[in-house]
């Protein structure tokens, strides 16, 4: 299946047509090996649809060998929040910004815990 969902800035399509929790598991799995990330955050908003892509989003990211961290339902500022906050290598929010607008999948910049590296602590 060829992926089509990609965006500058975030990953959004219809459901099931561009978006689904297949697509949704392999992005999450390939964001996991990019990164080698260990830990994720994952949220999601209160559509229906978001909580399956979540629940594929997790398993991606568990498929991949690392620990998804469900803070359950919320805002990508929250995502942004926990991700620092947990020392999460990585936050994955499923979302739908209105009733009129397709699902999608906003990640968190990669903060690498190391000293020669910029995070949300320690960057100037």
């Amino acid at each position: 299946m060829e992926i089509t969902c990609f965006k500058a800035y975030d990953v959004r399509g219809r459901i099931p047509d561009e978006l689904n929790p297949h697509v949704a598991y392999r992005i999450a799995n390939a964001t996991v090996e990019y990164l080698d990330a260990k830990r994720v955050v994952v949220c999601r908003d209160i559509r229906l649809t978001s909580d399956e892509l979540a629940t594929a989003v997790q398993k991606g990211i568990v498929g991949a060998g690392a620990e998804a961290i469900d803070i359950g339902v919320g805002g990508t500022e929250q995502v942004y929040f926990a991700t620092a906050h947990l020392g999460a290598d990585a936050g994955i929010m499923a979302l739908r910004l209105s009733a009129r607008t397709p699902n999608q999948l906003a990640r968190t910049p990669a903060w690498r815990r190391s000293r020669s590296s910029p995070s949300p602590t320690n960057a100037s």
